[in-house]
């Protein structure tokens, strides 16, 4: 009897092709990565072959916006509502034909170039049998023709996610059980021979950071020794520190635990996921570059994307403007090449040297307050690097592509800048020398006296050019822009819970601890006063009542009692003869006798 779900049939209303598998009413296309630094290794791939390319899952299918119309193209999703919003592309690309249904129920042969970016499990359904990460590149290399590509994301079974992210305890989603995430991945050594049953050879692997979720950097694994690229790696990955957004706790933050694989160099062993090359021919048929870095969580017109060539670094793109901003693409971080000024400055914070900061804030501000307003509006702490020669200090953009044309004062510039840097300290949740409980605008208070800055006065001047800056390019969180600029005034000093870590959340919870039995030291030493002074006041009382209960003491008493009835009736007497009015009148003139006196 033929299994149903192994019979093709097609979508009556759409068009497209149902393999098996398919997910009714349900879409990927939200998950889908445009940022993804994989999408210029598929590009160039795609480009330099010919024949039919297939794109399985929502990352990959955005390439098809890239491709020629009379292109043959095949795209495989799992939900029936990105089917059908790609059905309706067929218009514009001639050559496309759409797939929905799960990875190990498609069946096809035959591409030049198989491209696949999204983690296994938004790659089956419910109806899919458990796939291991191994099982799954076995299904991809089946569709390459003899002579074809497969470009696909591997996720690493010690990878440094596993060192930052808790495991949830919730109920698992998206079918995890079903994919790859229950084998584990793969291991460095086993990428070699992982396909060596299909005849493929593993032709290029790059190590994706600073996360999973995020593989924005792509450094390739024979590139690694060059200190200066992984230099550039590091500091880009700095510069854009990716919000983890909703999601699992994180042991440690993410661009930290970067920084530290590059220096250890152990990006190969350690990167969160690989983004790999298999072919059927020669390795070096195959014209890719040592790096790419894209900018994350910013618009397709305004994100930057770098490409390192064996023989020099570019930037693709042109020239964007929008009101009062404009960026030239070609030149997006080609600027000077150092450590990272936020960098400097979140090391100094996280083993409390507040004299450090001091130092460092210092020598920033001397160096921005040099440079015209417009110009230091776009040299934050993130985008300024910092180079020692001997005891010679220089300060250089990192990305020099944006030009703001705006008058403000180099003051208000200055105090923007450090205000973004207090939030994104406070949004990493990493630590600081001031209070637990500080908010952005209490250390960005205390930055701005450490320079000679009056925060209080240049406040409203630099909240004004914040919303400036964000009127020209509509919301900062859908610009290139937004890597530049902070939110608005009234979110001044909200921290954003979510990328709280794990480890800096339990630092701040000891501070506040400790700030909690400093305090309650002081409330039993004020409790302990109080008592001694009940104690004297009860000592006080008890002598009293011992005094007036002597004899001496009634005796004295009763023997006073006729004169002071004596001196209370005369004076009732005495007032009672005074004429109506006039004891309040004289007590007025005494008032006036006793200011003329004075």
């Amino acid at each position: 009897m033929t299994d149903p779900q192994t019979v093709r049939q097609v979508e009556p209303v759409s068009g497209f092709t149902l393999t098996g598998g398919e997910m009714l009413d349900h879409s990927d296309w939200a998950a889908a990565r445009a940022d993804h630094a994989g999408l210029e290794l598929a590009r160039r791939a795609v480009e330099a072959a010919e024949g039919p390319v297939l794109l399985i899952g929502p990352t990959a299918s955005l390439l098809l916006e890239d491709l020629s119309p009379e292109r043959e193209v095949s795209v495989l999703v799992r939900g029936t509502v990105d089917a059908r919003s790609l059905q309706h592309s067929r218009d514009l690309h001639e050559g496309l034909s759409v797939h929905c249904g799960s990875l190990d129920r498609f069946d096809t042969s035959d591409h030049a170039v198989v491209v696949a970016l999204d983690p296994l499990r938004m790659l089956v359904t419910p109806d899919s049998r458990p796939l291991s990460c191994r099982e799954s590149l076995a299904l991809m290399a089946g569709f390459t023709a003899e002579s074809g590509v497969l470009v696909a994301e591997v996720s690493n079974s010690l990878g440094i996610n596993d060192l930052q992210t808790a495991p949830s305890v919730l109920a698992r989603d998206n079918f995890d059980h079903l994919a790859g995430e229950a084998a584990g991945g793969l291991f460095r050594h086993e990428l070699a021979g992982a396909l060596d049953h299909a005849d493929l050879n593993l032709a290029r692997c790059f190590a994706a950071v600073p996360s999973a979720t995020h593989p924005v950097v792509l450094v390739r694994d024979d590139s690694l020794a060059d200190e200066e690229l992984v230099q550039f790696a590091k500091t880009f990955t700095s510069a854009v520190a990716v919000d983890p957004g909703p999601g699992p706790r994180t042991l440690s933050d993410p661009t930290m635990l970067t920084e530290r694989m590059f220096d250890a160099r152990l990006a190969a062993e350690l990167a969160p996921a690989w983004i790999v090359m298999w072919t059927h021919g020669d390795a070096d048929d195959l014209q890719v570059p040592r790096a790419v870095a894209v900018e994350p969580e910013a618009a397709a017109g305004w994100r930057a994307r770098v490409v390192v060539d064996d023989d020099d670094r570019h930037a693709l793109g042109g020239l964007v403007a929008s009101g009062v901003v404009e960026r030239d693409l070609s030149r997006a971080y080609a600027g000077e090449r150092g450590a990272l000024v936020e960098t400097m400055l979140t090391d100094a914070c996280r083993v409390r040297d507040l004299t450090g900061v001091r130092h460092v804030v210092g020598a920033y501000g001397a160096w921005l307050m040099s440079l015209p307003a417009p110009e230091a509006i776009v040299a934050t702490v993130d985008n300024t690097v910092c180079r020692t020669d001997g005891d010679s200090v220089t300060f250089g953009l990192f990305d020099p592509s944006w030009t703001v044309s705006v008058e403000t004062t180099s003051e208000a510039a200055l105090a923007r800048n450090l205000l973004r840097f207090a939030q994104r300290l406070l949004r990493r949740s990493l630590a600081h020398p001031w209070v637990a409980d500080a908010g952005a605008d209490q250390i960005t208070d205390s930055l701005c006296a450490m320079v000679g800055v009056d925060w209080t006065s240049t406040r409203e001047s630099s909240v004004a050019l914040e919303e400036r800056l964000q009127a020209s390019l509509g919301s900062a969180a859908d610009n290139g822009f937004a890597r530049l600029t902070t939110p608005g005034a009234q979110e001044m000093d909200v921290q954003d819970p979510r990328s709280a870590s794990w480890r800096e959340t339990v630092r701040a919870n000891a501070e506040l601890r400790e700030e909690l039995a400093v305090n309650r030291e002081r409330i039993d030493w004020l409790e302990r006063h109080l008592e001694w002074r009940d104690r004297q006041f009860a000592g006080l009382e008890k002598r009293m009542n011992t005094v007036t209960a002597t004899t001496a003491y009634k005796v004295t008493d009763a023997l006073g009692a006729p004169k002071r009835k004596a001196v209370k009736s005369a004076r009732a007497l005495v007032m009672d003869q005074l004429p109506p009015g006039f004891k309040d009148k004289a007590e007025k003139a005494v008032r006036r006798m006793l200011n003329d006196a004075t």
